[in-house]
């Protein structure tokens, strides 16, 4: 068995193969029967967070250590005693980063604090106690929004869009599907974005005018590109007739 194998095919295997497996495991858990078809804020999925941040620090690791060498030179240490430490980090640091990852996205979904800088040792403390069940209908309760977030809602001809917006992260995210009735779109908001307050507005603010130095940069761009097409053209013209007339 060549030496690549383990970690090319077998590591590699096992780890896509968890990933894929990994929705199908999770309804089996929580019992979630129901459609996600948006991103979830990691918060809300503190033993999915810990995981991942698990399997990262642990490909990392085996990143560095694949120039185990270059190191061992540049600290001129044996190359032995490095590999020793790269064997214990490769099974140790990733149980730590993932307790870590778990604690503090456990801690904000508990907690008010809206990012990681507003975290307390009581959120903390809070964190390291033991998860309440969840409920059989809600399998998963979301975090506690900000109170500057919000949905709008509006029509455009005979669809409905919306929008999410945080004015105090200064985070606008348009959906990017229009919804035929303002109830699906209510439902698809709601989806992404569960206990945020809907707000139905006549629709999002015109696009600013270009200002004077924006519009005279983008008409001299596209006059040196015009110049510059013109001036190859000539260029590969000539050089097919060649010196002495055309080819």
């Amino acid at each position: 068995m060549p030496a690549p194998f383990v970690p090319g095919v077998v590591v590699g295997g096992v780890t896509f193969l968890a990933l894929y497996a990994w929705p199908f495991l999770e309804r089996l858990r929580t019992h979630d029967r129901r459609r996600h078809h948006l991103l979830d804020r990691p918060r809300d999925h503190p033993v999915r967070m810990g995981v991942g941040v698990a399997a990262l620090t642990f490909y990392a690791v085996l990143v560095v250590a694949a120039g185990d060498d270059i190191i061992a030179r540049l600290l001129r240490i044996p190359v032995y005693d490095l590999l020793s430490v790269f064997r214990v980090l490769v099974l140790v640091l990733p149980l730590l980063t993932g307790a870590l990852a778990f604690l503090l996205a456990r801690a904000l979904r508990r907690g008010d604090a809206a990012r990681l800088g507003d975290l307390t040792r009581a959120d903390l403390a809070a964190a390291r106690g033991r998860e309440p069940p969840p409920a059989a209908e809600e399998p998963e309760q979301p975090a506690r929004d900000r109170t500057g977030e919000r949905i709008e809602l509006w029509p455009e001809g005979e669809v409905w869009r919306w929008r999410y917006q945080d004015p105090d992260a200064g985070v606008t995210l348009v959906g990017n599907r229009a919804a035929l009735t303002e109830e699906e779109a209510v439902a698809a908001a709601r989806l992404a974005y569960p206990g945020v307050d809907r707000v139905v507005v006549p629709g999002p603010p015109p696009a600013a005018p270009p200002g004077r130095v924006r519009t005279a940069l983008r008409r001299g761009t596209d006059l040196v590109m015009g110049v510059s097409l013109l001036v190859a053209a000539l260029r590969q013209r000539r050089g097919r007739r060649g010196p002495d007339g055309p080819a």
